[in-house]
């Protein structure tokens, strides 16, 4: 690699200032403006400084992918400089704005081992969530959890919720509460199953807002109150006072009967004759009748659609005075039937509130009972912790003590409670209090108004935008500023796609972001090389009665609009990468992996791009996230799983002979499985045929390790093992099967690690929890990727592809309303209809729409600004669209953007007709010669090699470690056979005791200070003892070994030849070439010299010899030993250990 690849690019003036250490900083960074390169070249100037250490940063990311790129990044440019050329260090230093002088770079390789040694082994780089955790962990009993918790999520988190909801419904039949029963029976009716269980798991993630609603009666009241509903009785008794004589707008009425008499001319049986007779009868009526009969009284004078009658020929009286009168009586009934649709609406809620109270309350002993927490108890309690504990204010001086700057990325993404966290962590930093209240503290946030499309988890831009407030206030009261800073330089996408990104927000305007104040434009240094593409959508032709003939029914269930873009954008896509255009980003011609699709949500439209691209041979990834139970490959392991638990079941036997598992065509099966006489289920009618033999003992293999093996290993087995089934999954599937089958082996791991069992108690339990699996985006893949927008938050692409800009937000339906409360709670509401929508659930409903339609334009600037040098749009229309595409769609705003630019329609072969902004010099550079010979050069296939499919070999017993110094007894011969041997015994073990502590002379004070608390139980004399260590201490020949080189009791492990050795030894002294050794041996027969040496001692020396001649090649190895009876130290030669060595 060249020294100029290795270089930072310099960050520009607008990023330089975003780094400056000691500045706090409120960073509204673009997309693509290189916000990554801005956090990194931060928090490596912070490490600069001499008074920051790595444990006094704390960087808060929003996704764990982006913690690690954070992390990753860090680390390989630190651990690049510790032998960086010491001019590309100085360019680097410089290109983040740091001193690059020799102390700077002095300091700056020695980062990386600064960072490694850090508490906790490295920088802190977290998300919001995995921080949480690690308090929670330090502080569980303050938190009021139970010490080692178990966060969960995904399935086990669904048990969990399940349990709770088993739990709820056992309860209240126990106690004979059938008001819970019933009112979950309700909840079900009116939102169906999966509708009533999404409401009862938003209820369980806010505990706190649950307990806050009162019981019985009382909850009736605070939804009324909710929902603005005046009066607190039934609703019968409101509407029978409201109709009382002395209540009711008599003149009024009276107004409008007589105006009716005399436009019909007292005719009876015309229309407003009826009116009349309607209007007379209900005013003859009680109270309490006239309350029955609303409904009709406000048809006198509304449509059937509830809306107030227009003056019209034929229908009303046509002059200005009945009009008024009307119009009157409209609002006064129309306030009526609001109040009392909100009233019913309130007493609906309050009654699923309190099933929800209950279903809340039963999750949280769920959760107990495991010692268990979900993702919002870590934020809920971590928020309390910090904020509201009795204990918070010694918590926060703990954290205090370490946490001197704080960074926050992607910024927009943090809700009100995570900003509680962030607030209560650096509130010291301002207050002149804390624990270092001389030093400069410091706030980093980085984020993007534009890219906030998170509105389902709490986030909103106006939260980002207060939060900035509310820190600009602290840090301007402690005398310091907040520096709020703007980037719009973007690092990513090439001129064309920038100018398309601004006229999209010229037309849409920043209020319809949700964006307070203008934004910024976007500008790039890149060429001005790429092409935008807007296509006319596909509309509905009619059908002829040859098209519903032939038409595939495997796919009846997709419009025919959308089957005709699923094929066309294939086609587009296959033709692209076949002319193979230059991309300047790339310096190479297109690849399938340089293009990605984005869709607004997951659903039949990416299913059949997936298939459409098979079918033309394109490299696929497939979608970024499924289910678990959706793919073919997981019907199909299944399947087999459900064939060897009942060999009869004919299904599950088709299944898995027409899947690649055994591979026989449709007809095959028919041919073998239905033809001809049948006797018995599918499987006795093949399992004996002759011609069959060899395709049945892959179903024979199944069968025999059923009953034997763990729910992985028979998955496992399958897969790798003869059968070769993942092999052969990947040849018809694609490399996409992959991901599905590992996330099914990773199911059948957590099933035995949590409940265990066979096969049958498996599927049992597969079935119940349908696992989403995630794909994760990889930029190095040499596949097209489809991918939801959300999906692609972070990542970029040289093409990319927006297939359902047709799709019309208003048509969603309303299954998820919340009421966001002011201080950042969300209350759970039910579905709100039409006819329930006025007063305040009006006000509720626009603004939820108004944020709906807000994210709705920040995700399509989220999707158009992903691309590097092409972006093509695309959608289709349903016939009862007309051709045109609804006015909030992100089609008609993409139009309006082009049109902008100038653009006009131009007719097109394959889409009718579409609209192109190309750069100033094209869509595309002409690639030079050179680089299209490179390019054009295909590396010859890889051959597979036979072992990688063969079975492995069986895994081979590491031997056992040899412990040198128990390879015999150390004291060899009989035991003691006196007190006086035992007493002798004892004694050396104390020398040898006190070897092992002391270092030199000074430290035989402390060695002989321990020998007198010891030897009173022995009856020995300490100073006699001491007297000969310090004799040791003074020989010339072991000084060495209690000097200040030497250690003390080093563990000592070394492969020798097959030989494991293990073992301690006493003082070991390694010196440049040479390396000696020395072991204290107790027993009481000393040798004169190394000839009269022990054979066990020979054997253990010479052990560790080999040892150390394994661990230190080329250095020379000396050991000895140390009689501490005599005392008497002898040597060991070579010659004297070499038949005793181990066998290398």
């Amino acid at each position: 690699m060249s020294s100029a690849a290795k270089m930072l690019h310099p960050l520009i003036s607008a990023q330089r200032s975003a780094v400056v250490p000691y500045d706090n900083i409120w960073l509204s960074a673009s997309a693509g403006t290189g916000k990554t390169q801005v956090l990194t070249a931060r928090v490596i100037r912070l490490l600069l400084e001499n008074d920051v250490e790595p444990e006094n940063l704390l960087c808060i990311t929003f996704t764990k992918a982006g913690a690690s790129e954070m992390a990753d990044r860090i680390n390989q440019l630190l651990a690049s400089w510790v032998q960086l050329d010491d001019k590309i260090l100085f360019h680097d230093l410089e290109a983040i704005g740091a001193e690059a002088g020799p102390e700077a770079r002095k300091k700056a390789r020695q980062l990386f081992a600064k960072v490694l040694d850090a508490p906790g082994g490295g920088l802190q780089i977290l998300t919001i969530h995995s921080f949480c955790q690690s308090l929670l962990g330090s502080f569980p009993e303050e938190a009021g959890l139970v010490p080692g918790f178990k966060p969960v999520e995904g399935r086990e988190q669904r048990e969990l919720l399940d349990v709770a909801l088993a739990n709820l419904v056992l309860d209240a039949e126990g106690r004979g509460d059938t008001k819970i029963i019933d009112s979950l029976q309700e909840l079900s009716l009116n939102m169906w199953e999966e509708g009533a269980l999404r409401f009862l798991h938003r209820t369980a993630a806010a505990p706190d807002v649950m307990a806050s609603i009162p019981d019985d009666a009382g909850a009736m009241v605070w939804a009324r109150h909710l929902a603005d509903v005046s009066f607190t009785g039934p609703v019968e008794d409101m509407l029978e006072a409201a109709f009382a004589d002395e209540h009711i707008p008599r003149a009024a009425l009276q107004g409008v009967i007589d105006a009716n008499l005399l436009w019909c001319d007292n005719k009876a049986d015309s229309r407003g004759g009826k009116r009349v007779a309607a209007l007379q009868d209900w005013l003859s009526r009680t109270p309490m009748e006239r309350a029955i009969q609303l409904k009709e009284l406000h048809s006198c004078w509304s449509t059937g659609k509830g809306e107030p009658q227009t003056s019209s020929k034929g229908h009303t009286p046509m002059n200005d005075a009945y009009a008024s009168l009307a119009g009157e009586m409209f609002e006064w009934t129309n306030q009526l039937i609001g109040e009392v649709a909100r009233a019913q609406y309130a007493d609906r809620l309050a009654r699923a509130l309190l099933v929800g109270k209950e279903f809340s309350a039963q999750y949280g002993k769920a959760k107990q009972a495991l010692g268990a927490v979900d993702f919002e108890d870590m934020i809920r309690r971590t928020a309390a912790l910090l904020k509201h504990n009795q204990m918070a204010d010694w918590v926060r001086f703990k954290l205090d003590r370490q946490i001197d700057h704080i960074l926050v990325d992607e910024a927009q993404d943090t809700n009100a409670v995570q900003w509680d966290i962030i607030s209560a962590l650096s509130d010291d930093f301002y207050s002149g209090m804390g624990v270092h209240p001389d030093k400069t503290r410091t706030l980093f946030s980085v984020g993007d108004f534009k890219q906030a499309i998170y509105g389902f988890q709490g986030t909103a831009p106006e939260r980002y935008e207060a939060a900035g407030k509310y820190f600009a206030e602290r840090i301007d009261a402690s005398g310091s500023e907040l520096n709020r800073l703007t980037l719009s330089q973007s690092f990513r996408s090439t001129a064309p796609i920038l100018d398309f990104v601004n006229a999209v927000i010229e037309e849409a305007g920043p209020e319809s972001f949700g964006v307070s104040g203008d934004i910024a434009e976007h500008y790039s240094e890149k060429p001005q090389i790429g092409m935008v593409e807007l296509f006319e959508p596909i509309c509905t032709k009619p059908k002829s009665q040859d098209d519903g003939a032939s038409a595939d029914e495997e796919e009846d269930w997709f419009s025919d609009e959308k089957r005709a873009l699923a094929e066309k954008l294939a086609d587009h896509v296959k033709a692209l990468i076949d002319a193979k255009p230059w991309l300047v980003s790339k310096g190479r011609p297109l690849e399938p992996g340089d293009i990605m699709f984005l869709l607004r949500s997951r659903g039949e439209m990416a299913s059949m791009l997936v298939a459409q691209l098979h079918e033309r041979k394109v490299p696929v990834a497939g979608i970024d996230r499924l289910r678990l139970l959706q793919p073919l490959v997981v019907q199909d392991l299944l399947a087999a799983i459900k064939f060897v638990l009942q060999p009869n079941d004919d299904f599950s036997l088709a299944c898995i002979l027409v899947s690649p598992i055994i591979g026989w065509s449709q007809e095959t099966l028919l041919q073998f499985g239905y033809v001809g006489d049948r006797k018995g289920s599918l499987w006795q009618h093949i399992r004996y045929r002759p011609e069959l033999t060899e395709q049945m003992t892959p179903l024979r293999d199944m069968l025999a390790m059923a009953d034997f093996t763990t729910v992985y290993h028979f998955l496992e087995q399958i897969l790798s093992g003869p059968i070769g089934a993942r092999r052969k999954f990947t040849a018809r599937l694609g490399s996409e099967v992959l991901v599905p089958i590992e996330e099914m082996l990773n199911a059948a791991l957590q099933f035995e690690q949590q409940h265990g069992g066979g096969l049958q108690k498996f599927i049992a339990w597969f079935d119940r929890g349908d696992t989403e699996i995630k794909r994760e985006g990889d930029s190095s893949s040499k596949e097209v990727r489809i991918m939801t927008v959300h999906g692609a938050k972070g990542l970029q692409a040289p093409v990319i592809i927006l297939a359902d800009i047709t799709s019309d937000p208003t048509k969603k339906p309303d299954q998820s309303v919340e009421l966001l409360m002011d201080e950042g709670h969300r209350t759970p509401l039910l579905p709100i209809r039409k006819a329930e929508q006025s007063g305040r659930l009006q006000g509720i409903i626009e603004m939820q729409k108004t944020r709906e339609l807000q994210e709705h334009k920040r995700l399509l600037y989220v999707a158009i600004t992903r691309a590097e040098e092409r972006l093509i749009m695309a959608g289709s229309l349903g016939i009862s669209r007309k051709g045109e595409p609804a006015a909030e769609s992100w089609c008609a705003l993409l139009q309006k953007g082009m049109v902008a630019l100038g653009c006009d329609w131009e007719d097109d072969a394959r889409w009718g007709r579409v609209m192109r902004h190309v750069g100033l010099k094209g869509d595309s550079l002409a690639a030079s010669d050179s680089s299209t010979n490179a390019t054009a050069r295909a590396e010859a296939p890889l051959s597979r090699p036979q072992w990688l499919f063969a079975p492995a070999p069986a895994e081979q017993r590491p031997p056992r470690p040899l412990v040198p110094s128990q390879i015999d007894d150390d004291d060899y011969g009989d035991a003691p056979a006196s007190s006086a041997m035992r007493k002798a015994a004892t004694r050396g073990k104390l020398i040898h005791a006190l070897l092992e502590r002391i270092t030199d002379h000074a430290s035989l004070q402390k060695a002989e200070q321990w020998l007198k608390a010891q030897t009173p139980e022995y009856d020995m004399d300490p100073a006699q003892i001491i007297a000969e260590i310090r004799a040791i201490l003074n020989d010339a020949q072991l000084a060495a070994f209690f000097g200040p080189s030497a250690r003390a009791e080093i563990p000592l492990v070394a492969v020798v030849g097959e030989t494991v050795i293990n073992g301690r030894i006493d003082r070991l002294i390694v010196e440049p070439g040479l390396v000696r050794a020395i072991d204290f041996k107790t027993g009481r027969q000393v040798p004169r010299d190394e000839t009269g040496v022990p054979v066990p001692h020979l054997r253990q020396m010479a052990h560790y010899r080999a040892a150390l001649q394994a661990i230190f090649p080329g250095a020379r190895v000396e050991v000895s030993l140390l009689f501490t009876h005599a005392p008497r130290f002898i040597a060991l030669s070579d010659a004297i250990l070499a038949p005793y060595y181990p066998a290398s």
